[in-house]
């Protein structure tokens, strides 16, 4: 809930008597959770909303109260016509977490390739989330902690700081999420 809430915080969204349809996008969206809460907000500010909800796995079915659903790998597909040349009002998550280290060994599918040997996956949503995502906008991505300061994650840290304004944040030193790692949850606009 608390994800949710910072999600709709502070985003600039077109006035409630608007034609405007309030595109609300989880490029992770595992069961919709996340996805669904943040959309139940925006309709309770008065605003129509459309979700669209990406998830790798192929045993998720297509979860209830996501308008539309798409089961591919977010980092893979083409986003100009999932957003019909659009870019959404509004990106939340809870990407995934990886790590190459338990590997021991930098592989293609980690994030970008200056992300350094030991850059987490969930920069790469990071870098996604950024790029789909209109000038104004809003992106919350719970995330690990890792992300705030190892120095793998320096240079989509730095290019997040390019394009948006870190304006909330949240962290628990209690694991509240079922995770085994840290994590927090940050706000951009």
């Amino acid at each position: 809930a608390q994800v949710a809430d910072m999600a709709v915080a502070t985003v600039a969204l077109p006035t409630t008597d608007s034609a405007h349809t309030v595109t609300v996008l989880d490029p992770a969206c595992g069961d919709g959770r996340l996805l669904v809460a943040t959309a139940e907000r925006l309709r309770a500010a008065g605003h129509t909303v459309h979700t669209i909800g990406v998830d790798i796995d192929p045993t998720l079915t297509h979860p209830e109260g996501v308008d539309e659903f798409i089961c591919a790998d977010a980092l893979d597909i083409d986003w100009s016509t999932v957003l019909r040349g659009e870019c959404a009002d509004v990106v939340v998550g809870n990407p995934p977490f990886r790590s190459p280290l338990p590997r021991g060994q930098h592989t293609a599918s980690t994030p970008t390739a200056d992300t350094g040997p030991y850059g987490d996956l969930a920069l790469a949503f990071i870098d996604l989330s950024m790029t789909l995502v209109r000038p104004g906008g809003r992106v919350v991505l719970v995330l690990p902690t890792s992300v705030l300061a190892s120095r793998d994650a320096g240079r989509v840290r730095r290019r997040a700081e390019q394009r948006a304004v870190l304006d909330t944040w949240w962290w628990q030193p209690d694991r509240v999420f079922d995770a085994h790692v840290d994590v927090c949850v940050l706000g951009f606009t």
